[in-house]
């Protein structure tokens, strides 16, 4: 079985988009930009970037998983900018199933509808059979001690424990005074009796860096000058190279599946067992509100 990767940016799928044609072993077998000269394949993979998502952890009520999902416009009604209507969600993880959870909270992914559906009506994924949807930082494994961080000269993302990740385009100057801040802001302790919507109950201690083929393998000095501002020490694992077309999204561990209906279409979430790294894999989330 082929599989057509098509890789996604917030103007969605376009003629820069890059894609990957793969092999049933995940060979590359062709690549090139733009989305009118795809090739056809059994399978798409719809690679999204994580700016594009936004996950929500959430104390839910004591309701059976079919009622939770009917009940996921209200509980997010006080936690949006946007109408409802205007967006689309899923439950990506119920109590039971969210590796390290918190007694009775859910994760729900929550993502613009109207973008969202925009990619779902290019051509090239219209007419092939078999549809999965995921987010660049599926491929990240991490733990709630180790948190990834990857580098590509156009992109950095950070995974989070909670399966989030923060995400972010590089200028051609490299990383700016505010991205900085964000990258702290996420790496910093929560303060005490903190009542975010997105609970974290640590820092990391490590950071797993992961690079693209085209980057260094050398630790970045901006990322080590940043890391020492923070209050608190966090080491940095050796550089591992890895590129989206190549990632590998159906990592072991997986103990369960969510789908979430999009039209005649099923976007498939992949939710794993936390174990020690580098084999776990804890995926992230799917496309975002702005």
């Amino acid at each position: 079985m082929t599989e057509l990767r098509l890789r996604a940016d917030r103007a969605g799928l376009h003629d820069g988009a890059p894609w990957w044609l793969l092999d049933k072993t995940s060979r590359p077998l062709s690549s090139g930009h733009g989305v009118a000269g795809t090739p056809s394949a059994q399978s798409v993979l719809l690679i999204v970037p994580d700016d594009c998502v936004t996950v929500l952890t959430l104390r839910a009520p004591d309701l059976a998983e079919k009622r939770l999902r009917l009940a996921l416009p209200t509980l997010l009604e006080e936690h949006l900018l946007v109408a409802p209507e205007s967006i689309g969600f899923a439950l990506l993880s119920s109590p039971a199933e969210r590796p390290g959870a918190i007694a009775g909270m859910i994760d729900i992914a929550v993502y613009d509808k109207t973008w969202f559906d925009a990619l779902l009506a290019t051509p090239v994924v219209m007419r092939c059979p078999r549809l999965r949807v995921v987010a660049e930082s599926w491929a990240l494994p991490r733990t709630p001690d180790c948190w990834p961080l990857h580098l590509s000269a156009e992109r950095l993302v950070l995974g989070l424990p909670n399966g989030a990740a923060y995400g972010d385009n590089l200028p051609s100057g490299g990383l700016t005074p505010q991205q900085g801040e964000q990258l702290l802001m996420h790496l910093r302790p929560p303060p005490p009796g903190g009542d975010a919507p997105m609970p974290i109950a640590t820092a990391p201690t490590e950071i797993a860096l992961y690079v693209s083929a085209e980057m260094p393998t050398q630790t970045p000095r901006w990322l080590s000058e940043l890391l020492g501002r923070l209050p608190h020490s966090i080491a940095i694992r050796p550089a591992k190279a890895l590129d989206w077309a190549s990632a590998d999204y159906e990592r072991g561990g997986i103990r369960s599946r969510h789908t979430i209906r999009v039209g005649r279409y099923t976007a498939t979430r992949s939710a794993a067992t936390a174990q020690p790294p580098p084999e776990h894999s804890r995926p992230g989330t799917l496309p975002r509100s702005t």
